[in-house]
């Protein structure tokens, strides 16, 4: 009887989500070339951001008060957090960087980077709503969150949820790019463009692709009154 149960639930956890085969998992990012001996790797530019010395344990960083904790690959396609700035951290490519949002169709520029490596700046409001994806533009190519939407089908974004900084600080995410394609020998190792995004609302969990369609079901059904304020996002 118990056993059913536990069935029961997980088919209806199943349902409800609307995502029948997502699965948990990180992109691979690659160790920063030698024949780049001045790019800093993703727990030096923690370091560049934040201050400290970053160690790494499994997915995540910290240099023992803050926290940086990787988002699933799944979890950081599409999102619906209302955040309001975005700015750039670091930049090691000699490629130009645009940094923008996008609801599908629509791309919109919040900054182009100007400098590099720590040097980098570049910053913009955002005024998102409803679901959008994350976008990189530079050299006639763009990339997006959603590996589908690119070229060479391949993820050009890693994510990171900031904790333990000041409590005036509001909700704060680190979003790391590879600009380089799969098939002219990009090297994946996501330091190109760093953005840090900031919102003040409570946090709300980025929508994976698979289960985006089940969601915006439930919210028609009512699950969230909300959604029948959801309004275009670009301004």
């Amino acid at each position: 009887m118990k056993s059913n149960w536990l069935k029961a639930m997980a088919l209806l956890g199943v349902t409800t989500l609307g995502a029948s085969s997502a699965q948990a998992g990180f992109t691979t990012v690659n160790p920063t070339p030698a024949k780049y001996p001045g790019e800093h790797s993703l727990s030096q530019i923690f370091g560049d951001v934040y201050g400290g010395s970053f160690t790494q344990n499994g997915e995540n960083f910290t240099n023992g008060s803050v926290t940086a904790t990787r988002i699933d690959d799944n979890d950081d396609q599409l999102w619906t957090d209302a955040f309001t700035t975005a700015e750039a951290k670091v930049v090691f490519s000699g490629m130009s960087q645009v940094f923008g949002v996008s609801n599908g169709s629509d791309n919109v520029e919040v900054f182009a980077a100007a400098g590099t490596g720590t040097a980098a700046s570049g910053n913009g409001s955002l005024n998102s709503s409803g679901t959008y994806r994350w976008t990189r533009s530079g050299q006639g190519q763009t990339y997006t969150s959603v590996p589908t939407d690119n070229s060479d089908g391949r993820d050009h974004l890693v994510s990171y949820r900031i904790s333990g900084l000041d409590n005036n600080n509001p909700q704060t995410t680190l979003l790391f790019w590879e600009d380089g394609n799969a098939s002219r020998g990009g090297d994946f190792d996501f330091n190109d463009l760093v953005v840090e995004v900031k919102a003040g609302s409570p946090l709300l969990i980025p929508l994976p692709a698979a289960a985006s369609s089940g969601m915006v079901g439930l919210l028609s059904l009512g699950a969230l009154a909300s959604v029948k304020r959801f309004r275009r996002f670009l301004a």
